[in-house]
C-alpha cells in the first residue's frame, strides 16, 4: 500500500551562498536524481506540477515570488528544466495581524 500524497503540498529548502548573486529576475529548475524525494520505485513517470516557487533573503528577509513560464510546470526526473519568472504577489504585501 501506498503513502497517502497529499494534492497541495509546500517544500521548504535552504539554499546557502556567500557571494551576492544579485537580483533574481528568472529560475530554472531541473529535477538531476534521486536524493531527497525517492519515489522511483512508487511510480515510473514521477514528477511534480508547480505553479510558483516563494524565494525570501535570509539578511533582508525580502520575498519574491516566480511563477511558471505556463499557467503551471510540470517537473520530471530526467526531462527538460522548467523555468519560473519573477511575478507579483499581492499577499505579500498585506500585514497578518
Amino acid at each position: 500500500t501506498l503513502p497517502e500524497v497529499p494534492l497541495i503540498k509546500t517544500y521548504s529548502f535552504l539554499i546557502y551562498t556567500e557571494v551576492d548573486i544579485g537580483e533574481l529576475l528568472m529560475l530554472k529548475l531541473k529535477w538531476k536524481s534521486d536524493s531527497y524525494f525517492s519515489w522511483s520505485n512508487w511510480w515510473n513517470n514521477p514528477g511534480f506540477t508547480i505553479q510558483k516557487i516563494r524565494v525570501k533573503a535570509g539578511e533582508t528577509q525580502k520575498k519574491v515570488i516566480f511563477c511558471s513560464r505556463e499557467k503551471v510546470s510540470h517537473l520530471q526526473k530526467g526531462k527538460a528544466p522548467v523555468v519560473f519568472v519573477k511575478c507579483h504577489d499581492k499577499s505579500l504585501n498585506k500585514k497578518s495581524g
